[in-house]
Parts: C-alpha cells; structure tokens; sequence
C-alpha cells in the first residue's frame, strides 16, 4: 500500500490510526487486520498470499546465490589444497 491510499483509508473510516513516532521520526501505527481486510477489498482475496508468495521465492534465490558462491570458493579452495598435497 501506499501512503496516499492508507492517509485515503483513514480519511474514509476504513482503518484506525494512532500517529506516534520511532527515533524522531513521525509514523502511523495501524491494525493488521484491518490492513488486511483493505488490501482484500481493494486488490482482492489472493493478492496477499501472492505477495508473501513472492517475497519468500526472492529470499530462497537469494540464499541460492549465496550458497553457489560459497561451493564456487570452496571448490577453488579445495583445488589448492588438492594440488598443494600432489606436490
């Protein structure tokens, strides 16, 4: 969501706020169900378990590029160490 559609929600009743907030910096503290009851009448049911979907498949690639890089080092490691013992 963005901030124009939650100040919109607010000013229309759909979502209660309380203005605070963190480190000096001024915020908006929402209710999560109510959120989520927003984003399903606005975007609809699926749009939400699509998101959090998305979100983990980008984490899981993620940590596979992570880890090829690590058997790539390793590997190349290994090789040195290999060759370091043959001679």
């Amino acid at each position: 969501l963005t901030h124009d559609e939650i100040v919109g929600a607010i000013n229309e009743g759909k979502l209660q706020y309380r203005s605070t907030s963190m480190f000096g910096n001024p915020c908006i503290r929402l209710l999560r169900t109510e959120v989520d009851s927003f984003v399903t009448e606005k975007y609809g049911a699926n749009h939400l378990k699509n998101r959090k979907t998305r979100t983990e498949l980008n984490k899981i690639n993620t940590e596979l590029r992570k880890l090829k890089r690590q058997i790539t080092i390793l590997e190349q490691r290994k090789a040195l160490l290999t060759k370091s013992l043959d001679t």
